[in-house]
């Protein structure tokens, strides 16, 4: 078919071809959704490591520490999340709800079946699936009737660590993320 004038009419689209285009956009909707459900889906997450436990300022202060978490760790598009519990040698922190911020950091709040409350014991930082993890410990502050951590004198955590270098090395590149601070 010859144009007027070097007009050309658009082809007709057919019917069986539209059908084909739809079903190609319905394919590719399921396979987003299904991504989208199998990278947030929470998954069993089991860790165990040994830390050090130690306090910034005093270089005399070192202790290990046995980590051990036990929960569901999801993925969400800008966040992470973590449900479960999670041991530090004695200290049983239980029904613990981390959602971790953009630089891998979280408030520790847990359960405390024993007295019937909720308890705040500190912020988490992590890298990854709880591959490299630093704790800063809260402590009660009697004069003050609260609880606080600080970088001159507050106690940390830091895993996998087997001395207290490994440990400060661990916990300045975590909290680093957030925070310019200095440990010793």
């Amino acid at each position: 078919m010859s144009g007027v004038d070097g007009y050309y009419p658009p082809p007709r689209i057919s019917f069986s071809h539209r059908i084909g285009v739809s079903k190609l956009l319905i394919v590719f909707l399921i396979a987003i959704l299904f991504l989208y459900f199998f990278y947030t889906y929470p998954r069993r997450c089991v860790v165990e490591m040994e830390g050090i436990k130690f306090k910034s300022g005093d270089g005399s202060f070192e202790e290990k520490v046995l980590i051990k978490i036990d929960g569901w760790y999801s993925k969400k598009l800008r966040r992470h999340e973590f449900q479960g519990s999670i041991f530090i040698n004695d200290n049983e922190l239980h029904e613990v709800n981390l959602k971790f911020d953009k630089y891998g950091n979280s408030s520790i709040i847990s359960y405390r079946k024993d007295e019937g409350k909720y308890d705040f014991f500190g912020e988490m930082f992590v890298d990854g699936r709880f591959k490299k993890l630093a704790i800063c410990v809260f402590e009660e502050d009697i004069e003050r009737a609260a609880s606080h951590w600080s970088s001159k004198g507050g106690l940390v955590i830091a895993a996998p660590a087997g001395n207290r270098d490994e440990a400060l090395k661990i916990a300045m590149e975590l909290m680093g993320k957030k925070y310019k601070i200095n440990l010793e």
